[in-house]
């Protein structure tokens, strides 16, 4: 089986999944992938997993790629955690609204920075998605084809 995470360079989330997963007799010996466009935050969840694989003793294979084809590539599962725009661009999801009378606790998911974070976000998952599509059509590849179509 073979576990895809796209951006796993968020090391909070990449760390926390890959951990829930070494404890799965199902998926403990995964492969997984871990794809970043980022090259140092990549490097920093490569040694973080392996670390974390190495203290579980399971032998799970771990490889890490900036390429999104690569990695899904024959991918069982795809789990997407990526931030467009990065700590920057995240705060003013709260600054403008704030401009204007408008304080929330969060802005990812609700309000006007959600939807300001969907607009960045949504593209960019839409390009993932067919990343994924045209892999799992690859002869050989082991992903079963995207039920929706």
């Amino acid at each position: 089986m073979k576990i895809a995470f796209v951006g796993a360079g968020s090391l909070v989330f990449t760390r926390k999944l890959v951990s829930d997963l070494l404890r799965q007799d199902a998926t403990a010996d995964a492969a997984f992938s871990l794809i970043d466009i980022h090259e140092g935050r990549l490097r920093d969840a490569q040694d973080s997993v392996e670390s974390l694989v190495r203290s579980t003793g399971r032998k799970p294979s771990v490889e890490a790629t900036t390429s999104c084809q690569r990695g899904v590539s024959g991918a069982d599962y795809v789990i997407n955690t990526i931030r467009v725009g990065g700590p920057e661009i995240t705060r003013i999801d709260f600054d403008v609204p704030e401009c204007y009378g408008v304080h929330q606790t969060i802005a990812d998911t609700h309000g006007i920075g959600g939807i300001s974070r969907a607009f960045r976000t949504i593209p960019q998952v839409l390009q993932i998605a067919a990343e994924v599509e045209r892999e799992s059509r690859t002869p050989g590849s082991s992903t079963t084809p995207i039920p929706w179509q």
